[in-house]
């Protein structure tokens, strides 16, 4: 990341808002900026900053004061407002920069020609494009509701906290019981350099349930609601351990906590759908008001259920609210890079393979918990317990057989993840597809079928040209087609679908890239093995020069053929 000047003053209490998590770094893992991950990275900057209450310093609507102003005497002296204001607009800044990848920003500085935090977010938005999306050949001829307190603390040793926090981490009740007693408001002690009390050590491992359970009996609301230096409380982490039974106990006691964001203002539903907890995820969904969650708040859910791989409450969330298919930030980005979560990223061994293709799965309709049940337009549909449904031997044979093989059950798991996918797959690409623009059908699914043909994600490729059978004739800013793109990275599942189109084939295979390059060329080139290991790659399979060779000589021969 970028490097970015220290801070020369602290801030002092003034005027402007202060950010809420001004000594903490941003985190090593935040989304660096570069051509490919600008909208998503704008998303998470932008939220960021809202969440440290500043997000008048990039919108403009802060302004910045005059510099100098007149005493009495009428003599021009540095306007102190201006000197308050400065400094938390450079701190905006260096927050941004910090986030941009060292070469980009290299490139960047030399051109930025801006002072402020406004300036410099339009600037880099205007100057760091992505590349341009798939389209047709001829087109390329010339063309915030909670106030938290920063709960940084100062230079302080935590050595006499030593004891205690071993006891939490291992649940040790004797020794837990035996500081409370010499001190009861150890409870609410912060025993850890990043702010965090004994209940937030104790949420993050979900075998600590009695240690949980007492310390939140002898915690008042606004101890519940407690952070650490990342903004987060105890509700976060035992979302991220699937801990339900600890976060009911929680919220029931403080029903606010659902709603405290953290420094990356994102609330602990976000949180525990990035870590795949289902089961946390949906009690959140309950005892979080819809109203709550924005149009961006409701876009990151999108993707973090995506990333967590619960692509069934995510199924909910678009049906629910289908335009955030179609936004710029399109769900079917995230989903392409998911490729674990398709058969063609499986790695299954010779009998995994058989029994999955034997297996019978069911997928059950999720709850739509967006759904009020006082919604006269939209009823919640009930089921009639007095139906009978027509018994499914072939499933009932598998369920049963995975109770006492668990590999086979692993195997269900896995299909049943496949499926769910795959119904969310052809959901998002429906959406997209009833919208009346062309253009931006292309573009929301430009970069999509082309990742998908680099990647080998041969389910959203083929689901792509299903849908939008004239992507087909998309080419990328280097005139590759999608078959082009995938013959270049070797992936063999996704050329193999060209046996399926019949009369464009030679058309497709015939046509010249922006270097009057066909696709016969793309297969005589020698190139290095790809980096991407989930999908089959003609050359990586084989080891040792000889093979390789040799594998990259047979790919020749196919295209050839064709």
């Amino acid at each position: 990341m970028a490097s970015t000047p220290s801070s020369s003053s602290s801030l002092s209490s003034s005027k402007y808002p202060q950010p809420i998590y001004m000594d903490n770094d941003l985190d090593s893992s935040f989304t660096e900026l570069n051509r490919y991950t600008v909208n998503y990275w704008r998303m998470l900057m932008q939220s960021y900053i809202e969440g440290n209450g500043l997000i008048a310093f990039i919108n403009g609507y802060s302004k910045p004061p005059p510099e100098m102003i007149p005493d009495e005497q009428l003599k021009w002296i540095e306007n102190p407002y201006y000197k308050e204001w400065k400094e938390i607009d450079d701190q905006v800044q260096r927050w941004i920069i910090s986030t941009i990848q060292d070469d980009l920003w290299t490139a960047l500085s030399s051109q930025y020609p801006g002072k402020t935090s406004a300036e410099l977010w339009t600037f880099i938005l205007h100057s760091v494009q992505r590349p341009p999306t798939m389209t047709h050949p001829d087109h390329h001829v010339n063309q915030k509701s909670y106030t938290v307190e920063n709960q940084s603390t100062k230079r302080k040793n935590f050595r006499k906290y030593l004891e205690l926090y071993k006891a939490v981490v291992g649940g040790d009740m004797n020794t837990l019981q035996k500081k409370l007693d010499q001190d009861p408001t150890v409870v609410r002690t912060i025993i850890t350099g990043a702010s965090e009390t004994p209940l937030i050590v104790a949420s993050h491992k979900k075998t600590n349930i009695s240690i949980v359970e007492k310390l939140i009996s002898l915690m008042s609301p606004p101890d519940l609601a407690m952070q650490n230096c990342f903004g987060r409380t105890a509700l976060f982490g035992a979302a991220a351990v699937g801990d339900v039974e600890a976060m009911n106990e929680m919220v029931e006691k403080n029903p606010n906590l659902p709603y405290i964001c953290d420094m990356y203002n994102q609330l602990p539903i976000h949180y525990a759908s990035n870590a795949g907890e289902k089961d946390s995820v949906d009690y959140l969904l309950q005892v979080t008001d819809n109203a709550a969650l924005d149009e961006l708040k409701r876009l990151r859910l999108v993707h973090a259920l995506i990333s967590g791989g619960i692509y069934d409450t995510c199924l909910s969330l678009l049906k629910r609210f289908p335009e955030l298919c179609y936004n710029e930030l399109t769900p079917l980005e995230t989903l392409i890079y998911r490729h674990s979560a398709f058969p063609s990223g499986a790695h299954f061994n010779f009998w995994q393979r058989m029994i999955y293709s034997y297996l019978s799965v069911e997928t059950e309709s999720p709850v739509d918990y967006y759904k009020s049940t006082n919604d006269t337009e939209n009823p919640v549909k009930e089921v009639d317990k007095d139906s009978k449904k027509e018994t499914n031997w072939s499933l009932v044979f598998w369920n049963l057989a995975s109770k006492f093989v668990p590999k086979i059950k692993k195997v269900q798991k896995k299909k049943v993840m496949h499926a769910q996918a795959l119904q969310l797959l052809r959901f998002i690409c429906s959406e997209i597809a009833n919208l009346d623009s062309s253009k931006s059908i292309r573009d929301l699914i430009g970069h999509s079928i082309e990742a998908a043909a680099t990647m080998g994600n041969s389910e959203i490729f083929e689901e792509i040209l299903d849908t939008f059978p004239n992507a087909l004739f998309l080419v990328n800013e280097n005139k590759h087609n999608v078959f082009q793109i995938a013959i270049a990275n070797r992936k063999a599942n996704v050329f193999n679908i060209i046996y399926q189109i019949k009369t464009q084939r030679h058309l497709l295979l015939a046509q010249n890239d922006a270097s009057y390059n066909t696709a016969l060329h793309l297969a005589a080139r020698l190139v290095e093995g790809t980096k991407d290991h989930a999908s089959p790659n003609l050359r990586s399979s084989a080891p040792g020069a000889a093979l390789q060779m040799q594998r990259e000589l047979q790919w020749f021969k196919e295209v050839k053929k064709l």
